[in-house]
């Protein structure tokens, strides 16, 4: 009888081990997530209200200390050809004043006849200008354009230091609430990834609201995949961002009668068609007959390629 009752209490004291081992685990991983709450200082003039986004984190793995301890996925040591610093003697490290293009930044070349010059993106502002030898580079930086002054906070010769840290992309974002649709509030979701440089046409026109494409300059290396609950007057909205390829965002096409859009993959598959011509990708198919006015657009056959 006896012996029978150590067995039960040891079973119990097992059980009890087992359910505060369980506790902990479940507070661990209800602490395991940081909420970061931040409210809009303009809301939309509609609504006159502020919105707040509980943004949930996982942090990081702790970083050993342990010297001989790699935290790093690869760890290599690697010297530059001569080849590469050469090219990169001839280059220009260039931080733009005002946010251009690439084909805005051509075009002020070109107006002041600076030819054979090659435009590398570098992300966000930065640029690299490479001239077809070094004399020629020293040479345009010798001159000193007024309007290079006006156009660039920075413009010299490139430097070991001068690396591309910044870069853009375009999310997609689902589930965004109708009344909250504005440039203020993706301001806001983006503010944890970097800046909105600009929405895409078809989203600041409202042309779809079933999803809004965004394109944003940001620091953070990995594909961008994020989930947004946000609260709004009382109501869960879950919103989801995705990093999707550029090709992926719809255009505008202007037509004669109207502007329909459709997914870019490539613009080496854009084909002018003269006989009913129409929209074609995978949501949508558009068959327009009346012929394009004077002067007009007729559409393009968009195919595309996956």
């Amino acid at each position: 009888m006896l012996l029978a009752s150590l067995n039960s209490v040891a079973v119990d004291d097992g059980a009890l081990k087992a359910s505060r081992a369980r506790n902990r685990m479940s507070h661990c991983n209800s602490t395991s997530q940081t909420t970061r709450v931040f409210k809009s200082a303009t809301a939309p003039a509609a609504q006159n209200k502020s919105y707040a986004t509980t943004v949930r984190e996982t942090p990081p793995a702790p970083i050993s200390k342990d010297p001989n301890k790699f935290n790093w996925k690869l760890s290599l040591n690697f010297t530059p050809s001569n080849s590469s610093l050469e090219w990169l003697s001839s280059c220009i490290f260039g931080v733009l004043a005002v946010p251009l293009e690439r084909h805005d930044l051509i075009r002020v070349f070109h107006t002041y006849r600076v030819q054979n010059v090659d435009f590398c993106d570098m992300g966000g502002d930065s640029w690299l200008f490479h001239f077809p030898s070094n004399e020629a580079k020293d040479e345009f930086l010798a001159q000193e354009f007024d309007w290079i002054h006006e156009s660039f906070q920075l413009f010299r010769a490139w430097k070991l230091e001068d690396c591309a840290t910044n870069r853009k992309c375009w999310l997609q974002f689902r589930g965004v609430p109708i009344q909250a649709w504005s440039s203020e509030f993706f301001h806001h979701l983006v503010s944890r990834f970097g800046d909105v440089l600009k929405l895409a046409e078809v989203s600041e026109k409202k042309m779809r609201l079933d999803v809004a494409f965004v394109q944003v300059l940001t620091t953070v290396k990995k594909s961008i995949q994020w989930e947004f609950k946000v609260i709004m007057n009382g109501k869960n909205y879950e919103i989801e961002a995705i990093e999707i390829p550029e090709s992926h965002v719809p255009v505008i096409i202007p037509t004669g009668n109207c502007d329909v859009f459709g997914d870019l993959i490539s613009m080496d598959h854009v084909d002018v068609q003269t006989n009913n011509p129409r929209i074609v990708h995978g949501r949508m198919q558009s068959l327009l007959d009346s012929p394009a006015p004077s002067g007009g657009f007729r559409p393009v056959l968009i195919e595309e390629y996956y």
